[in-house]
């Protein structure tokens, strides 16, 4: 046994030890947290960037006649920035007071307290809301800033401003593939950890989880046990029971060393102990595979192994351990291995199925296993808790359903689930409303070039791939880069478990296409308007 110091700041981040229901939360997932707020501030200055730079020429004159009255370079400076810090304050304005109506969800999520937590209040939120506040302010203005105060005032002031150029239009597309990346990259995350939610949800761990109710036993004392399943055992909604120390699957586990056959010396690796009474193997659907079940006892007997305790002991053939001799902890007393269960999980699937034993000790039962019927009535809790209270009238009736229960095992990675689904929406949402706004304007500025297309026998349809095709190429470019990315991210994340989904190349296809046909859906509502415009009009608009 071995004894660790921990500072107690380091308690609630702490999801090794202090993960019971997954109340800790890891600084991992704070970071994770951190890392896609930032990707997603990164996408709004990205549209801010891209939209300001595309309709600068619609100022070109304001600033053409602002330079001729006298202003200076460094004055349209001042001004672009601060109508970009007015417009950043609003926002953070905005940011705050529905962060606070959010908050409840979020503390749901997170399963965090945040009952009293006011933001405006808070001298340290606001202070890294200033901080972000004046960060924004510089990452979105500064290169529209610059484009705009750079105007040569004659060019200006006859309209000949070009509308960026090569540089502006290669820098804009740059920018949408950075969007497109980040949110790639956090919809690809989000497919394969719900695929890793899905797999924990539906793989085989050995014994039957749904239909069980687990029940603490108060007190020690076998009569009582005995007294409480003999009112149960009449209950036509209860298909069998079990009492036992832990559940298969536990947070709680009894590991111990032991000695094997004519061994003096424990051997090098430990088992875990699962003491239940006869009915375990029938109550949680777990399968003998060689050998029988241990006859009813009081203490120790016999004993049921696992597959991988066989394994573990060199043996291939389940069949070759039926008779051997085990002691097991302190006893130097050898009692006999009488059969080999099918492996089962003993603790979470981010751990390995390691060698088990099982064996009566009533002593050590502190938990009642009830399988219900599937004709189980919705009273069926209630005459539960009757048998309960007229055997242990001194306590409060608990239960559990061990379903529920496992599913807590991976309520870190629930949240996180949770998480990135809601981020993932918001970076694509932010995203195609950047795309919508250069697509917009791009349609604005060549309505002459569209007229004269369908003037001389330009399809709607040849239109709408016009604008599409530049776009879909660029999808495809940020979904290139945004593949080895994922990749590697989530492997780092299944890392974490001895079980996980392999991370199949129909993730990035299916991702790929998803985004593809949400941006053709953004642009179509301005490209099919540019197509169907009357090319009369549009050659009049000049």
């Amino acid at each position: 046994m071995d004894f660790l110091l921990q500072p107690v700041n380091d308690i609630h981040f702490d999801t090794k030890m202090n993960n019971y229901a997954g109340r800790s939360i890891s600084k991992g997932m704070i970071w994770t947290m951190i890392l896609v707020g930032i990707f997603i501030l990164i996408t709004a200055c990205v549209n801010f960037v891209n939209l300001a730079t595309a309709q600068a020429l619609r100022r070109s004159r304001e600033v053409g006649v602002r330079k001729v009255l006298g202003s200076t370079r460094g004055q349209l400076l001042r001004q672009y920035f601060s109508e970009t810090g007015i417009i950043t304050f609003l926002s953070v304005v905005l940011a705050l007071v529905v962060s606070q109506l959010v908050l409840p969800y979020v503390s749901n999520v997170l399963n965090i307290n945040s009952k009293g937590v006011m933001f405006f209040t808070d001298p340290i939120v606001l202070t890294f809301l200033a901080f972000l506040t004046v960060l924004t302010t510089i990452l979105a203005g500064f290169y529209p800033a610059m484009v705009v105060s750079g105007f040569q005032p004659i060019l200006a002031l006859k309209g000949k401003m070009k509308s960026g150029g090569n540089n502006q239009a290669n820098l804009r597309r740059g920018l949408i593939v950075l969007q497109f990346t980040i949110s790639q990259v956090v919809l690809i995350g989000t497919v394969i950890a719900y695929n890793q939610m899905k797999y924990f949800k539906t793989m085989d761990v050995g014994f039957e989880k749904d239909e069980i109710v687990n029940v603490a036993i108060p007190e020690p004392g076998f009569d009582k046990m005995e007294a409480l399943k003999a009112k149960l055992a009449s209950e036509s909604g209860i298909k069998s029971m079990t009492l036992s120390s832990f559940t298969p699957m536990s947070q709680s586990n009894w590991q111990t060393g032991f000695k094997f056959e004519n061994d003096t010396e424990f051997l090098k690796f430990e088992v875990v102990m699962r003491p239940a009474d006869t009915a375990y193997v029938k109550t949680y659907g777990m399968e003998m595979v060689a050998g029988r079940m241990y006859l009813p006892a009081d203490t120790m007997r016999e004993y049921v192994v696992n597959e991988a305790f066989v394994k573990a002991m060199g043996m291939k053939n389940p069949e070759e351990i039926i008779g051997k001799r085990m002691a097991i902890g302190g006893s130097d007393y050898k009692l006999p291995i009488v059969g080999v269960i099918r492996n089962f999980n003993t603790y979470s699937l981010h751990r390995e199925i390691i060698p088990c034993v099982l064996t009566t000790e009533k002593s050590n039962y502190y938990n009642l296993g009830i399988k219900l019927s599937k004709n189980a009535d919705s009273k069926q809790l209630e005459r539960i808790e009757k048998a309960w209270s007229s055997t242990y009238p001194d306590y409060l009736f608990k239960y559990t359903f061990y379903d529920e229960t496992l599913n807590n095992f991976y309520a870190k990675e629930e949240k996180l689930f949770s998480l990135f689904r809601i981020l993932a929406g918001i970076a694509i949402f932010i995203g195609c409303l950047g795309l919508y706004g250069v697509v917009a304007f791009m349609v604005e500025s060549r309505t002459k070039e569209m007229g004269i297309r369908k003037a001389i026998g330009a399809t709607a349809f040849n239109i709408f791939g016009l604008f599409s095709v530049d776009f879909v190429k660029l999808v495809v470019i940020a979904l290139v880069i945004a593949s080895p990315v994922a990749w590697y991210g989530m492997q780092e994340w299944l890392k974490d478990f001895t079980y996980k989904v392999d991370i199949n190349w129909w993730v990035f296809a299916l991702t790929g296409f998803a985004v593809i046909a949400i941006a053709l859906i953004t642009i179509s509502f301005q490209s099919i308007r540019a197509a169907l415009m009357n090319p009369v009009k549009a050659l009049r608009s000049e």
